[in-house]
């Protein structure tokens, strides 16, 4: 026994007096090992920087890696949210009239802005009697370009909001028809404003009677189903809204007046409201009591260009609009030359002198001189005409910068119709 445990006290004393580099794994890449220690002491701290060769433990060597100083990628492990729709599936805030290689925008004009705060802008907006500042931003409202994010379609309400508010009926509807707005309920009831201001509506009242849960109130059912001829079902949903409280008395008396004069006729007459709504506008005008446009916003004025209210207020509308540059200066000048001038003074004083203006000019073009006015205005008398329209017409129209701009455009030989 005591032979043996010599014997093991010796092997452990050997053992213990052998080089402790003879007990170390050999390794064909003596490097190698050593940059997998050194990465793996990185590894604890995935956000600490790397240390520079010079900062190194001893014995390392040097790193085949260059220093990284970039932030890393992620804070953390969990799966970023990611919004998923259909390449081919158009969202209503991007829908628009005007491409990009139009308006020079880019696509992504929009993105990265907040949608609420960019509705509040548009719609502060003031641009009266700027024509350069009107010009962007109607560009800007009917640009086409993606849309800023979670707009969910309050960013295409701002827009119609403010092209309505502008005048410009008809690029607004033209905006919600490619926006497919029959499938929002909300952007319906833009849909039917836009066709009240622009006539009875009949078209767009044909989607309420075939789905009712897109009426935005019960008074517009009421009349949409008058609108495709039931009137009795009509008159029926109005007494049960009226016996309900869900129509005030002052559209009541209206709907009945426009249902069944007879049984309105013992309900007192009620002026319009202050604050007018395209339906009341066409009810009052159903039963015969219009209400003129010229202290309404400007979107009705767009009524009175088709000329059923008379010359005279449709030339009024059409100032009104070229003001807001919602509407063609061209159109407006067609609205001039439409007749004879029946009176004198305000309007018919500017459609006199647009009438003058365009017989002198007429007058030079036959006798040989082109499209050049330059010159021919002086000889015929066109220049105390285009006087006449730059002190009548100019203010009108533009306000003072456009007077000062149509008097520079006589002193030079040329008058700048299409500019005023």
């Amino acid at each position: 026994m005591r032979v043996k445990q010599a014997w093991c006290g010796a092997m452990m004393l050997a053992m213990a007096a052998t080089p402790s580099a003879a007990q170390d794994p050999l390794s064909a890449i003596d490097w190698l090992d050593r940059q997998s220690l050194a990465d793996d002491d990185l590894a604890l701290a995935p956000n600490a920087a790397r240390p520079s060769n010079a900062a190194r433990p001893p014995g390392n060597g040097p790193s085949t890696k260059p220093a990284i100083a970039e932030p890393p990628v992620t804070r953390d492990a969990r799966r970023p949210e990611i919004t998923v729709r259909p390449l081919d599936e158009a969202t209503s805030d991007a829908v628009g009239l005007l491409p990009s290689h139009v308006t020079g925008f880019p696509q992504s004009l929009w993105q990265g802005s907040d949608a609420a705060r960019l509705s509040d802008l548009m719609i502060a907006q003031n641009v009266d009697g700027q024509p350069a500042m009107q010009s962007l931003l109607f560009a800007l409202l009917l640009a086409e370009a993606l849309p800023p994010a979670q707009s969910e379609g309050r960013f295409l309400m701002a827009r119609v909001d403010r092209l309505i508010a502008l005048g410009a009926v008809a690029q607004a509807a033209e905006l919600l028809s490619q926006a497919h707005a029959d499938e929002d309920r909300d952007l319906y009831a833009r849909v039917l404003d836009l066709a009240l201001l622009s006539g009875p509506g009949v078209s767009a009242c044909e989607k309420l009677v075939e789905d009712p849960g897109m009426a935005p109130d019960l008074d517009t059912r009421v009349y949409c189903l008058a609108q495709g001829g039931q009137w009795d079902l009509a008159l029926t949903t109005l007494e049960t809204g009226r016996a309900l409280g869900d129509i005030t008395a002052a559209r009541y008396s209206l709907l009945l007046a426009f249902l069944d004069p007879e049984l309105a006729s013992g309900l007192p007459t009620l002026p319009p409201s202050q604050r007018l709504t395209p339906l009341e506008y066409r009810l009052h005008e159903a039963i015969g009591e219009p209400v003129p446009t010229q202290r309404l916003p400007r979107a009705f004025a767009t009524d009175d260009l088709t000329g059923d209210s008379g010359w005279k207020a449709q030339i009024e509308a059409g100032e009104r609009l070229v003001r807001a540059g919602a509407l063609a200066e061209q159109r407006l000048f067609a609205f001039y030359t439409l007749g004879r001038a029946s009176a004198s003074g305000g309007v018919w004083d500017r459609v006199q002198a647009v009438q003058s203006f365009e017989t002198a000019l007429q007058a030079w073009r036959c006798a040989g001189h082109g499209h050049d006015a330059s010159g021919g205005l002086a000889n015929d008398g066109g220049q105390r005409v285009g006087h006449r329209i730059c002190q009548d017409i100019c203010p009108a129209i533009g306000g003072s910068a456009a007077h000062r701009q149509c008097h520079g455009g006589l002193s030079t030989g040329r008058l700048a119709v299409a500019g005023l």
